[in-house]
């Protein structure tokens, strides 16, 4: 889908314009990104949608093609208070195949885990510990999201499959 978008609206940027992408995984769509005539930064922002204030929060900038507008996108962050880091795609993606595809492949094996075993989520209130009840709510969390988010997560992140093998080797 990214490369149909980025096709689609190519020949529209001109070239002292700026694209920022949002996608969650980067390196399937470097080459389309660079070749783009207009100025390029690639920013993760690592927060949910949900979030009312940007204070505090975190975002990833990936400069893919920037001269003019990396400052002022940086300036602009740092005007609500919110927090940047500087790196790029390698790096990027390697740190999000633990930070997004094994967190989410963990707490989804665990929702699995806990449906096939019928396992009592309305009794479970009467014997669970706070780090119970956290893993519950940020279990639940993840479930609440678009799927398909969870899926092109795991599908495409170039270091997903050797991150959950690793996993599964010492379980």
């Amino acid at each position: 889908v990214a490369h149909d978008v980025i096709k689609e609206i190519r020949d529209y940027l001109k070239e002292n314009s700026l694209l920022i992408d949002l996608f969650s995984i980067k390196k399937f769509i470097y080459n389309d990104l660079k070749s783009l005539r207009c100025e390029v930064i690639s920013m993760h922002p690592m927060f949910s949608p949900r979030v009312k204030s940007f204070e505090g929060q975190l975002f990833i900038i990936i400069p893919i093609k920037t001269n003019e507008w990396l400052p002022f996108v940086l300036n602009l962050i740092r005007r609500f208070n919110a927090r940047y880091y500087i790196t790029d795609i390698e790096s990027h993606d390697r740190m999000m195949s633990i930070i997004q595809c094994l967190t989410h492949f963990i707490y989804l094996s665990l929702a699995k885990t806990l449906k096939e075993m019928g396992f009592d989520l309305k009794e479970s209130e009467n014997f669970s510990s706070p780090i119970f009840r956290l893993t519950l709510d940020i279990m639940s969390r993840i479930i609440a999201q678009n799927p398909s988010l969870y899926i092109d997560i795991q599908l495409f992140n170039p270091y997903s499959n050797y991150v959950r093998e690793f996993f599964i080797q010492y379980i």
